[in-house]
C-alpha cells in the first residue's frame, strides 16, 4: 500500500540522493521544470 507521495522539482542538484533515502513505500514523481507544476501534480493524483 502506498503511504505517500513525494514530488521534487527535477532542477534540485543530486536529487537521485535525495530519493534514494526516501521510505520505500514513497512514490515520487520529478517535477518537469518546463511545464506547469500543479497541473503535474494534479495529474499525479487523478492516477
Amino acid at each position: 500500500m502506498l503511504n505517500r507521495v513525494i514530488f521534487i522539482n527535477a532542477d534540485v542538484s543530486n536529487y537521485q540522493t535525495l530519493i534514494s533515502q526516501l521510505p520505500t513505500d514513497s512514490e515520487v514523481v520529478l517535477l518537469d521544470t518546463e511545464r506547469d507544476g500543479v497541473m503535474q501534480i494534479t495529474v499525479a493524483f487523478i492516477r
